[in-house]
């Protein structure tokens, strides 16, 4: 108990050192940028938010090998990173969140590389307790065709052009779309789309898949799992119990058996690649600037300090 209470202290004092780091970072960037005050804004913006993610990925780079257990990313992803200076017209707001939060679809299907054997006849076989997940998920919100849009889905992930069932290869009415990998929402919306050409279900348009599917994380993390993504893991647990589980938890869980479950539910968490630290995150950084606003968001990994998935908005 001494040793963890040493560890979050220590693991505390690193996270307020990188918040002072940045808060120096931002003010140095402030008194460079002041003198080009009559520059056009948006390109203002522009050169702030370079400057502030050079540095901070810096920082971060050098700061997160001590960022290297449950406890001490529940305390850095606690911490508020806001930064206001009203007499430079800035403010900026650098938000981190775990980026294993939802189930990334695909899963669906069995990972290519296995070595196991299989009739290359078949189609590429899929992982049950995600079908079981999203079958659930479709039946909720009254899907009319589950077994379809299933099929339309694992045929966009799968390599062959081969069709588990008639008119499930979207590839063959539209030969740009890309196949092998589902790579973000616009890319599934797509496979919806094709779904409601060929059912008039438009039921699907009702279902939060942002809150429910990912296309680039590699394990579920469940101190930071969607609760509607444990409602649907876990059937039959009730509101509270859920809440009491994620939002509203006294403490980060730091291994499966600090978890209130059944042998049978731990088992499936399993299958379903939870763990208790995953160090990928998602970061955004929000930039206003008096009359522009920029917004970077990118994935980074604590473990490989690598970058990856940049997305810029205005």
């Amino acid at each position: 108990m001494e040793r963890a209470i040493r560890r979050r202290g220590i693991a505390l004092l690193i996270t307020i050192a990188f918040v002072l780091v940045i808060m120096a970072i931002i003010g140095m960037m402030l008194g460079t940028v002041q003198s080009s005050q009559k520059s056009v804004s948006q390109k203002k913006v522009l050169i702030q938010s370079d400057i502030l993610l050079s540095n901070m990925l810096g920082i971060l780079k050098s700061a997160s090998g001590d960022i290297n257990d449950s406890v001490m990313l529940d305390i850095f992803l606690s911490m508020p990173f806001v930064f206001d200076n009203s007499s430079h017209g800035i403010s900026v707001d650098i938000a981190f969140r775990s980026n294993a939060r939802v189930v990334n679809v695909n899963w669906l299907v069995l990972d290519k590389n296995s070595t196991n054997k299989r009739d290359p006849f078949e189609p590429e076989p899929l992982n049950q307790y995600i079908e079981e997940y999203l079958e659930r998920i479709l039946t909720v919100y009254n899907v009319s065709d589950t077994i379809l849009l299933l099929s339309m889905i694992a045929d966009t992930i799968d390599e062959d052009t081969d069709e588990r069932i008639s008119g499930s290869e979207i590839v063959r009415d539209n030969l740009d779309f890309m196949q092998s990998k589902i790579y973000n929402m616009h890319h599934f919306e797509q496979i919806l789309y094709a779904y409601k050409q060929k059912t008039l279900d438009f039921s699907v348009d009702k279902i939060p898949w942002q809150s429910l599917i990912s296309f680039d994380n590699d394990k579920i993390d469940f101190n930071y799992i969607n609760p509607a993504v444990l409602q649907f893991v876990l059937e039959g647990l009730d509101a509270e119990s859920i809440r009491l589980l994620t939002t509203h938890k006294d403490s980060v869980f730091t291994t499966i058996d600090d978890l209130p479950f059944s042998t049978e539910d731990k088992e499936k968490l399993k299958k379903m690649k939870i763990v208790f630290f995953d160090p990928n995150l998602r970061t955004t950084m929000r930039i206003q600037s008096t009359g522009a606003a920029l917004q970077v968001a990118l994935n980074y990994n604590l473990k490989t300090k690598r970058v990856s998935r940049v997305e810029i908005t205005r």
